[in-house]
């Protein structure tokens, strides 16, 4: 079987509490891009897992396509498999793709083998891998909050827009990110702004993690206003960094620009 994970980018991202459980309450709209991985896993001898594609930073046994074999074969009966991961999507970058792959690999081997899993079983087995994990399950634009686990579809229609991408050779950790985070309470009604005027987006609506990861790393305040410049109708750091997104009413010729990082150029899904 073969499935193809899809990025995703952070409309707003605001974190308001820090919980008993060590994680952190977060509020945002996470919105599904058609930027994707390719992941494909066939009846084996015996489990094997390789990559090609972007490198990735955690391979072998503590991939999570790989943790999610294991967690779906500790209550179900799988046979051996052999997984290829192709890596499109940047690592350490807020686009969620190991969590897509990790999800999609739920999912497919739901599929693929005739398990039965029920959503909400999904949903919950999703959380056990990443608190982002939940949300490729169901993989449409929702309000996220609580750790993730909290999810709710919203209709948004972004069809007129297109979508750059750009993520320099610069990396930030989520746990990095997280300790150097300002906890707010505020949170702006998301939903509603994003259905009101475009125009007001660049002022109703920010990264809180933007401020911190732009000081250790100025280049993605440059290559935020130059989107800006190149007539973005909003642009934002996605998840906890380092990759930059922008939202573009006409397809932008960026011929010279960040000829130094990852770009991709296509539209939310």
């Amino acid at each position: 079987m073969i499935c193809f994970p899809n990025a995703k980018v952070n409309f707003g991202l605001y974190v308001s509490g820090k919980r008993a459980d060590g994680f952190h309450d977060i509020a945002s709209i996470f919105i599904p891009v058609d930027l994707r991985d390719a992941l494909e896993f066939i009846e084996s001898k015996e489990d094997i897992f390789n990559s090609t594609g972007n490198s990735l930073e955690i391979a072998g046994k503590e991939n999570l396509c790989v943790k999610a074999l294991e967690l779906i074969r500790s209550k179900y009966k799988v046979p051996a498999v052999h997984i290829h991961l192709h890596k499109n999507i940047p690592d350490k970058a807020g686009l969620g793709g190991g969590s897509a792959d990790a999800s999609f690999m739920l999912r497919s081997l739901n599929e693929q083998f005739n398990l039965d899993i029920a959503q909400n079983e999904l949903l919950r087995l999703s959380s056990i891998l990443g608190s982002d994990c939940p949300f490729f399950i169901d993989n449409r634009a929702a309000l996220v909050t609580g750790r993730g686990e909290k999810i709710r579809s919203l209709e948004i229609d972004l069809s007129d827009y297109y979508i750059v991408i750009v993520k320099p050779s610069e990396s930030m950790s989520t746990v990095n990110a997280f300790a150097n985070i300002s906890i707010d309470q505020y949170v702006p009604d998301l939903q509603t702004i994003i259905n009101s005027d475009a125009n007001i987006w660049k002022d109703e609506v920010k990264n809180v993690f933007e401020e911190n990861v732009f000081q250790t790393f100025p280049i993605l305040q440059k290559i935020k206003n130059t989107l800006y410049q190149k007539g973005a109708t909003y642009s934002s750091m996605t998840g906890s960094g380092t990759a930059i997104y922008a939202l573009f009413k006409q397809r932008p010729v960026l011929k010279d620009e960040f000829s130094n990082c990852f770009k991709w150029i296509g539209r939310c899904l």
